[in-house]
Formats: structure tokens, C-alpha cells, sequence
């Protein structure tokens, strides 16, 4: 029996600081025995959830949450060894690690070259947002704006792992060469993926109030404006331009890869496969299922292994959830859904998800091209979803 495709998410929550922007259940200031605790304590988890995924195979792993230098490269090496010991994973299986350009060493590389063998099966994927002196300090920022550079730089020595790079536009102050500015610098870097996202202030975090009170001073100076909706689509559709021009490729519309890569992480968050999450305030997401686990950490590490300790939630999902899930994940692909295809699967749109599409469309977030329905670029940069 072919078994089903899934998507690992294993969360590493410690950081030195909290950058501003940030609203992750992230640990700061845990001393490395707490953290080796918590490493051992996601050991527990997996074994006790493996049995449950034994019709799955893992298809693709993001590590993620905090700044994963912090554990070390002999630790992430053994985490993700102890994740093909525990689950069936495919062959092709990517890794992703999503990091802060801060404190990656050789030492660490060589430990991550050492996992893959040679087999260009693992990205590093940094946070980096933005590599302008002024947005970065606008964005409290914790690590220091020259980390980027050295860390490519030490990459140069380890071509079998794959870089990429998270921006962020429309910051307060940003235009056109700015981004460029960023995004340039990443590719004379050599990175082979990139992420450009729309700003989203979350509510509550230092930057949100900060930038709140710094629109006070945006009539006094441009260099505290927002850019408008026009500008945000205009910095944005540029960005597609210069980029298709320097041999990338879409993959999202927010992710971009060199025409010679590919992502299987990617493919698998566009089609909705089913998902399980490990770790701090982690959530999965399979066989019609859907939980939540705690963020306290103490609770966490005492009892890992035990699932209905660390669940803060749990239930089935219904079917028009499960139809809005897969809805929204599909038109994040630059050729959008087939409408025939997502009826043989699903039936008719769930009737909230209908009317909000009618409204997307009759405001030129949407178009229909045949039997497809995708997003404009000014969808995109809406940063809809169901």
C-alpha cells in the first residue's frame, strides 16, 4: 500500500533575543542544559507519534523557530538522524532550516554536510528581512546587519546545502531600490531561494507600537511613511521583473527559486498535504485530525511522550475546513487552482469561501482563465487567504 506523503515541522524555540517584529513562542536566555533537555524531550515525542505515522512517509522536514545555531551542529545533526530512525522517509526527502544569519560557524556546516552526505538535500533558509541599515534597525532586528554576509561567505566552502533568504516589503520607508537593494545583495551571495513577503504588523509586538508612533513623524519625513497600496504592488511587481530577469522562477507567489532548484517543501505546502508538528506550540494536521501542542516549556519537557498532557487542543477538522485549507494553499501557486479538479475532490466551494472569492474577483484580487482561478499580483500582495 502506497503510503501518504507528510510534512515535518519540528520546532527549536531558543533565541538570544526576541527581534521586534517577532510573535513565535520563542525561549530566551535558557542555558544549554534546558536546551539539550528540550532536544531530548522532542526524541520522546517522536517515538511516542511514530507508531500513528506509520502509513505516512515524510516527505519533506522544516526545522524552525528560534535561532537553531544556538543548539549546535553536533545536535542538529543528531535531531535529524533521529528523525530517519524514527519515521519512514523518503529518499528524496528535503530539510529545511529556518535560522538567523547569526553564529552559523564551519564547525556547524561541516556537521549538517556530514547528515547529508554529499546530497544536496538540505537548505538553510536565513532571516534576514531586509540588508537596509535603516529598516533594519526599524525592525529591532537582534543580530547584527553584517551576519548575512559572513555566513554566505561561509557558505561558499560548503556547496552541498542549498541558502536562501527571507525579505520582508513594505516597510515604513521603503521603496523600489531598497528592496532591490536587498534582494541584489542576496543574489551576488549565491543564494539559490528567496522569499519576498508583504509586511504584517502583528498586534502587540514592540515594532507594531513602535511603528504605530512613528507615523507621527511620517508627515516631517518620507523616510517615515508607509509606502501605499500602489507603491507596495509597484515594489512587488518590480521584484518579479528583476528577478525572472536574473534567472528565478516562481514557485509561490512569494517564493522564488534559480531555474536549476527546486523545492519539495514547496510542493508539499501547496498541495496541502498532511502535516504533524513537534515541539513548543507546535500544530499538525493529518488524517482529518487537527491539534495544538502546549507552549509552556516546562510542561513540555516533564511530559513529551505523552500526548494528552501536551495537547491544548485536538478535534476533527470538517470538510469545509478541510476544503478552505486546501483553497488557500493552492492559490498560493502561480497558476492557481482547477476549479474541476478541486470539485471532484471537495464537491461545490463552502459557501463563506464562495462569497469571498466573488468579492476577491470583483476587486481584481482574483481572475479566472479557463477552468483556473488565481490570484493578480495585487492578490497577492493582500496577503489574502480563507
Amino acid at each position: 500500500m502506497e503510503k501518504k506523503p507528510l510534512t515535518l515541522t519540528i520546532r527549536i524555540p531558543f533565541c538570544p533575543e526576541r527581534c521586534g517584529y517577532c510573535d513565535h513562542a520563542v525561549e530566551t536566555g535558557v542555558p544549554s542544559a534546558q536546551k539539550l533537555s528540550y532536544v531530548h524531550a522532542l526524541y520522546r515525542e517522536m517515538e511516542s507519534v511514530a507508531p500513528e505515522m506509520a502509513d505516512h512517509e515524510v516527505t519533506s522536514v522544516c526545522v524552525t523557530g528560534g535561532a537553531l545555531s544556538s543548539i549546535g551542529g553536533p545536535l542538529l545533526k543528531e535531531l535529524l538522524t533521529n528523525v530517519k530512525n524514527a519515521f519512514s522517509v523518503s529518499e528524496t526527502c528535503e530539510y529545511v532550516l529556518h535560522m538567523i544569519p547569526r553564529g552559523v560557524s564551519i564547525s556547524l556546516l561541516n556537521a549538517l554536510r556530514e547528515f547529508t552526505g554529499g546530497r544536496p538535500t538540505l537548505r538553510l533558509q536565513f532571516e534576514q528581512e531586509t540588508v537596509d541599515p535603516f529598516l533594519h534597525l526599524g525592525l529591532k532586528q537582534t543580530f547584527p546587519l553584517g551576519s548575512l554576509e559572513e555566513t554566505l561567505s561561509l557558505m561558499e566552502n560548503v556547496p552541498s546545502i542549498f541558502t536562501g533568504v527571507n525579505l520582508l516589503y513594505g516597510l515604513q520607508g521603503q521603496g523600489i531600490p531598497q528592496l532591490r537593494a536587498s534582494f541584489g545583495a542576496c543574489i551576488e551571495g549565491g543564494v539559490s531561494f528567496l522569499s519576498l513577503a508583504p509586511l504584517r504588523l502583528t498586534p502587540g509586538t514592540c515594532v507594531e507600537q513602535e511603528y504605530t508612533l512613528r507615523q507621527k513623524d511620517a508627515s516631517s519625513s518620507p523616510r517615515y511613511q508607509f509606502p501605499s497600496p500602489q507603491k507596495v504592488q509597484a515594489m512587488y511587481e518590480d521584484a518579479l521583473s528583476q528577478l525572472e530577469n536574473r534567472g528565478y522562477e516562481r514557485l509561490t507567489w512569494h517564493f522564488f527559486a534559480k531555474k536549476s532548484a527546486s523545492s519539495r517543501l514547496i510542493s508539499d505546502t501547496i498541495s496541502a498535504v498532511d502535516e504533524l508538528g513537534l515541539g513548543l506550540g507546535a500544530s499538525s494536521h493529518f488524517d482529518g485530525l487537527q491539534y495544538k501542542n502546549t507552549s509552556s516549556l516546562p510542561l513540555y519537557v516533564s511530559h513529551a511522550d505523552d500526548f494528552e498532557k501536551i495537547l491544548v487542543s485536538a478535534g476533527p477538522v470538517s470538510d469545509e475546513e478541510e476544503a478552505r485549507r486546501y483553497l488557500s494553499r493552492a492559490l498560493e501557486s502561480p497558476k492557481g487552482i482547477s476549479l474541476s479538479h478541486f470539485t471532484a475532490r471537495f464537491g461545490k466551494v463552502p459557501g463563506e469561501a464562495s462569497s469571498v472569492l466573488k468579492d476577491w474577483e470583483a476587486a481584481g484580487f482574483l481572475v479566472r482563465e479557463g477552468d483556473f482561478l488565481r490570484l493578480t499580483p495585487a492578490g497577492a500582495c493582500q496577503g489574502l487567504g480563507l
